[in-house]
């Protein structure tokens, strides 16, 4: 794995946690209890028909003049009005919603998915476990009480037919503040939480030392917190069934509110009757409370105009609810203010007529999806400004002023200037609009292209790893990275370090005091050169590996010879084996990177004070595998194959925990195909014959697997239930996600395979 791939496949996590804030919660748990056991969805053309505009063009087709050009490119990145009307009773709300929307995320057909499932013979099998249960027959009566029966009904209109939530345009430039406090709050977090960790790994130190972050940087948190405002959200149910109940409900809620409270009507399109309500901070808090908050701030602040300013900008802070039906919807609104309470004029204007999304949504209409979401360019730019290194050392300089000459401070300042492009130049994130389907098929299935895109992404060579993966591999992560972004990734940590080491010997070695002189010099010339050799030596290491990796668990490990284990476990138990195999294209420089690290080990051993009844240090050991190499070091107890080791063979380098297990991967020839950034996969079957096997282990003969009466009763009694658990885990099959590239666009797939039972 080259230096590069931890930060990449970072970045594709933060990104995605970012832009899923917006997928309804209650949604989501729905959908997922909806998966177990769905029938496949009626298949559709096996090749989807690409648009218009990924369709190659002829060489007729060419434009005659720039104007043409121009009048055909704003033709295709429209998508005609026709086309929109076809996917209507598909995608629902999405084409009322206007087409300057930023972001939304619709589920639909809920209902349907959950109906199948109650009629599956999973479904069927779960009653008949709770009736066998005690407390089962209690249990399926209040499943099925008139009180229940309502709660079902509520439910079902509101999240069983379909349900959206978006963000209205302008929403990317409220979330901003949101991310930016966010991201600031969190690392003085972990920074306060470290700090308390070291000052004894108590608990209450860290507590302590969160709050004093806090209160530290409150002049720092607050100004940001002045620009927050409520992003303009809009959400929706298709929920006509009870929307007299609903009117009702409310009504009665509306009597007798407080003055405080702005309630009024507004019309949509003259067309939808809208109701509202709205408060104003400074309506809702006391003049003395007022009064007492800018005190507090000018203390914290150090300025009195700061403060009023600050609590002026607080007291103004407004937000708004408002709801009305629009036919068969039921749509909310959240914001400062109802403004961005509208809808699409027609077909065109509307938010399934967005190029990107139009595109995606057609190619998969015909397979009844179950969602439909979209954020924009603006929203991901928002959300990902890049770090500021610059200003973040300005204020650790605020410290060094009167200590460090101000040229001084300039020249460090300009030095992490210098530094801070490197970063942006190699860690470049190329953000386009993303859009996702999901869709019902034998399992959940997502399907989303766009969003953030690393500059070292690579999907232009195939995953060739991923054949490592045999029938007993339950978990697996294969991926492959830049060849030339992890000697440039190298190279700026060096410059990141020469740069500090440049400023220690400019500045900080003059800083020591005299008492510490003589450790800082002993440690200058015993620590500085083993740290070098050390770098020296990953370099080496990152340069004898290639691009490709994989990381995998099995479970056919044998059963280690523990004392006093029962002997069926001795003979047939499996445990799981762990290995990460790397691609070896350099035997030469392994060599040097290990002779290197053979050096520092020495050299931090003869560091170490040796006594008389101090134990041996062991000495490293090979031994062979067929052609393969097992370098380790002996165990206190010997564990059969269980032994931690690193494997060379002749094109893999692999640290794993059963020599076995390395010897097996080594045979493995590298041969995937499939052009992706990163594939991981989980084989739900593998782990459910995992634990079938050690369920069989222990029906043989209980009473010496348990080895005590109490838990082999237990297990008697519980061994019918304990069966058809594992019958229904069955259910799930397998799990996956894809990362690759199509259009120069990031491609994800995710997919969770299930089947019912036989």
């Amino acid at each position: 794995m080259r230096f590069d791939a931890p930060f990449y496949y970072t970045t594709i996590i933060m990104k995605l946690h970012f832009t899923k804030v917006l997928t309804p919660v209650t949604a989501l748990a729905v959908s997922w209890s909806f998966i177990a056991c769905e029938k496949p969805a009626e298949k559709a053309a096996e090749t989807p028909v690409k648009p218009a505009a990924e369709q190659p063009a002829k060489a007729a087709d060419a434009p005659k003049s720039a104007v043409e050009a121009v009048k055909n490119a704003v033709a295709a990145a429209v998508a005609p009005a026709g086309d929109v009307a076809k996917l209507r009773d598909q995608y629902g709300f999405a084409v009322r919603l206007p087409k300057d929307v930023e972001t939304f995320s619709e589920t639909y057909r809920m209902a349907a998915l959950w109906s199948s499932i109650a009629n599956s013979k999973w479904a069927g099998k779960v009653v008949e476990l709770v009736k066998s249960q005690p407390d089962g027959q209690q249990m399926l009566a209040q499943w099925n009480s008139p009180q229940a029966a309502k709660a079902k009904e509520y439910a079902e209109a509101f999240l069983g037919n379909e349900m959206f939530v978006a963000g209205s345009a302008g929403f990317a430039q409220k979330v901003a503040p949101w991310a930016e406090l966010a991201g600031e709050v969190y690392f003085m977090y972990y920074q306060a939480m470290l700090t308390g960790g070291m000052m004894g790994g108590n608990p209450a130190d860290a507590n302590k030392a969160v709050m004093r972050m806090f209160k530290d940087n409150a002049d720092k948190l607050i100004p940001k917190a002045t620009k927050l405002e409520i992003p303009p959200i809009l959400m929706g149910f298709k929920a006509a069934k009870v929307r007299a109940e609903f009117d009702e409900i409310i009504k009665q809620g509306l009597g007798g509110l407080p003055p405080t409270v702005e309630s009024g009507t507004f019309k949509v399109g003259d067309k939808y009757e809208f109701k509202s309500l709205g408060v104003t901070m400074r309506k809702v808090v006391p003049q003395f409370q007022e009064t007492q908050m800018q005190l507090q701030l000018k203390e914290v602040l150090g300025d009195e105009a700061a403060a009023k300013s600050a609590v002026d900008a607080l007291m103004a802070k407004r937000i708004e609810i408002s709801w009305g039906w629009v036919e068969d919807y039921l749509v909310v609104s959240l914001g400062s203010d109802h403004a961005h309470v509208k809808f699409a004029a027609g077909d065109a204007d509307s938010a399934l007529a967005i190029p990107e999304v139009a595109a995606r949504a057609s190619m998969f209409a015909g397979k009844n999806p179950i969602s439909l979401e979209y954020q924009s360019k603006a929203l991901f730019d928002a959300i990902s400004k890049p770090m500021d290194l610059a200003k973040q050392f300005g204020e650790v300089t605020q410290a060094l002023q009167g200590i460090i000459a101000p040229d001084a401070i300039k020249g460090m300042t300009d030095d992490v200037k210098g530094l801070e492009a490197k970063v942006d130049a190699l860690f470049k994130t190329v953000n386009s609009s993303r859009v996702g389907v999901g869709y019902v098929e034998g399992g959940i299935h997502m399907d989303s292209l766009g969003g953030p895109r690393s500059a070292n992404a690579v999907a232009s060579s195939p995953l060739t790893y991923s054949s490592l993966s045999t029938p007993t591999t339950a978990l697996a992560l294969f991926s492959h990275s830049n060849s030339t972004a992890g000697p440039k990734t190298g190279d700026l940590i060096e410059d990141g370090a020469a740069m500090v080491w440049g400023w220690y010997e400019k500045y900080g070695r003059k800083m020591v005091p005299e008492d510490g002189k003589q450790g800082a010099a002993m440690a200058e010339a015993v620590a500085l050169p083993i740290v070098k050799d050390f770098w020296k030596s990953c370099r080496q290491l990152d340069k004898a590996f290639g691009d490709n990796s994989a990381m995998l668990m099995d479970l056919n490990g044998a059963f280690p010879p523990a004392p006093g284990a029962p002997k069926a476990v001795l003979d047939g138990g499996k445990i799981p084996r762990i290995a990460i195999a790397v691609e070896l294209k350099d035997r030469a420089a392994l060599s040097e990177a290990w002779k290197g690290f053979e050096k520092i080990i020495k050299q931090g051993v003869a560091l170490i004070p040796q006594g008389a009844d101090a134990p041996p240090i062991p000495e490293p050991m090979m031994k062979k595998e067929g052609d393969v190499e097992i370098h380790y070091v002996d165990l206190p107890i010997k564990m059969g194959d269980l032994l931690p080791h690193i494997a060379i063979s002749k094109d893999k380098w692999i640290i794993s925990t059963s020599p076995t297990y390395s010897a097996e991967l080594a045979k493995l020839p590298a041969s995937g195909t499939a052009k992706q950034d990163a594939e991981m996969r989980a084989d739900f079957g593998v782990m459910s014959n995992f634990a079938d096997h050690w369920f069989k282990l222990a029906a043989s003969n209980p009473a010496e697997f348990f080895q005590s009466p109490s838990a082999t009763e237990d297990f008697q009694k519980n061994k019918p239930l304990i069966e058809s658990v594992l019958s229904l885990v069955r259910a799930v099959k397998s799990a996956g996600i894809q990362t690759g590239e199509e259009a120069g666009k990031t491609h994800m797939t995710l997919s969770l395979k299930v089947e019912d039972l036989k």
